[in-house]
């Protein structure tokens, strides 16, 4: 096979690059960036996935097809089952050639799997091997070995309170559990009422009981909506789209000591009695607000269709992001999951990157699934909509070409799916939405230089009146998962990197 000029020099470069590993040395990319160990295998990895002639993504079995969802986490499947009332796990990197079945948990009414995360790390001996944590309706917290799914320790968290949203703080070692919120059936009995939620929070050096923090209406007052805790800071969500923001780290310098019992679980050792001083106070269109502490900015929504980020050290506005007129859903605009500080604007046809440099923002990359947006139809008349804004009526296009995307923040791949979405022939009420998948775009998260396009040319029908159905990317490494979501049922098409065969070319 004769190679051209690109991929020879990939092949090159990934040569040396494997040298430098095997030898101990600091390998210089491009770029500049300096690897050694592991960000070496991952940059030859990246190399391996963007070698268009000798690597190709193969589909690595028949297409999942699933009643119940099908979630992605760490190179595994897991399969919600609504008929046996269980959750099936299958790995996609145990053999590139088909998926294996590891193990089934029980996922009953009664002891319902609210949410999990899965954890691997060496920081301590207990996370050498990834552990997978679960929260159940019964206000347990489990943790089992990933592979073997045998249970390895179980923490009652409180009497019969349901936990419902785990999270991990990396900076702190932290697992952080949010509860439902307690709704007031009787106002008449606000005293016997007044805890909104709680939070529990765990360390993970080693699993122990930390912090149990009760959030209570007449602290937070009658207009507080929702209480989110993350990066050492309470956001207070509420009426009006206000959000607040205050410091948790001065409450927890005066918490009790650890009180459990096996019947109740964590009694609370946190108490809220006053909020303190406010450090960020903020109006957001449906409460929406991302900050990133790294570029010293947030970002938030004037209304709808316009978001701004704004300097958290001035207060001032860096930048407005407005929705194309003509998208069928507004644009969402927040921070890309590299911690590089770099924005992602988000339409239903569009995706722009843009980068902060001196108090203000470069576009540096931007991809169109079609050239011009659709022309509104000229025989209507803007009419004013019940929200008090003027809205323009369009014709209805009976095909539309939107673009998913996800970012593989290891690789530093940005990977595109281009779909196209055509309703039947058929009569309105008996009309389909075809779903049409194209091909997957691999970009490189630095340079933006296109890496390979993967054809995929999967077509999936579901009824009209699917309004939640969506289509989802997601990258790991070389996985490559598509997800369709319906209101009937999930498909989920996993691909894999492997070997392509040897094509001979005549020069």
């Amino acid at each position: 096979m004769v190679e051209n000029g690109p991929e020879r020099r990939k092949k090159d470069r990934l040569q040396n690059v494997l040298f430098h590993r095997s030898a101990g040395i600091k390998y210089t990319t491009n770029q500049g960036d300096r690897l050694r160990g592991r960000l070496c295998d991952l940059y030859a990895l990246k190399l391996i996935i963007s070698s268009t002639e000798t690597r190709t993504f193969k589909k690595m079995t028949d297409t999942l097809v699933n009643q119940g969802d099908i979630l992605y986490d760490y190179g595994k499947l897991f399969i919600k089952s609504r008929s046996t009332k269980s959750i099936e796990c299958q790995s996609v990197l145990e053999n590139i050639r088909e998926i294996k079945k590891l193990w089934t948990l029980p996922s009953t009414p009664s002891n319902r799997w609210e949410d999990h995360t899965i954890i691997q790390s060496d920081i301590h001996s207990d996370y050498f091997h990834p552990n997978l944590f679960v929260l159940r309706s019964t206000s347990n917290l489990e943790r089992y070995d990933l592979k073997s799914g045998r249970l390895l320790s179980t923490f009652k968290l409180y009497k019969d309170v349901k936990f419902t949203e785990i999270t991990t703080d990396d900076d702190r070692n932290w697992l952080v559990l949010k509860s439902s919120k307690h709704v007031q059936k009787n106002p008449s009995q606000a005293n016997k009422s007044d805890i909104l939620m709680r939070y529990i929070i765990f360390d993970l050096l080693p699993l122990q009981y930390k912090y149990h923090i009760t959030i209570k209406r007449s602290v937070f007052g009658a207009s507080c909506r929702d209480v989110l805790i993350a990066n050492g800071i309470i956001m207070v969500l509420r009426q009006k789209n206000v959000i607040e923001c205050y410091s948790l780290m001065p409450f927890l310098e005066h918490a009790k000591e650890v009180e459990t019992s096996k019947v109740d679980g964590f009694y609370p050792n946190v108490d809220v009695d006053e909020l303190g001083p406010c450090l960020l106070s903020a109006t957001s269109h449906q409460h929406y607000l991302a900050i990133n502490e790294g570029q010293w900015g947030y970002i938030k929504k004037d209304r709808d269709n316009q978001c701004q980020l704004i300097d958290l050290k001035t207060g001032h506005c860096i930048n407005q992001f407005k929705s194309t007129r003509y998208h069928i859903e507004p644009d969402q605009v927040f921070f890309l999951e590299d911690n590089s500080g770099r924005l992602v604007q988000f339409g239903n046809s569009c995706i722009k990157l843009f980068a902060r440099k001196d108090n203000r923002l470069q576009e540096i990359f931007c991809y169109h699934s079609r050239k011009e947006p659709p022309h509104p139809n000229s025989s209507t008349k803007d009419e004013f909509s019940r929200s008090g804004r003027n809205s323009t009526e369009f014709a209805l296009e009976t095909e539309t070409i939107s673009v998913k995307y996800d970012y593989e923040d290891e690789l530093d791949i940005l990977g595109l799916l281009i779909v196209v979405d055509q309703l039947s022939d058929q009569e309105e009420r008996n009309q389909t939405l075809i779903s049409c998948i194209q091909e997957a775009r691999l970009y490189d998260g630095k340079t933006f230089e296109l890496l390979r396009v993967i054809p995929i040319n999967f077509t999936a029908v579901r009824p009209c009146t699917d309004i939640n159905g969506f289509v989802q990317l997601c990258l790991d490494r070389d996985i490559m998962i598509i997800k369709i979501k319906g209101s009937m049922q999930t498909l989920v098409i996993p691909f894999q990197i492997s070997d392509s065969p040897m094509m001979l070319q005549t020069s």
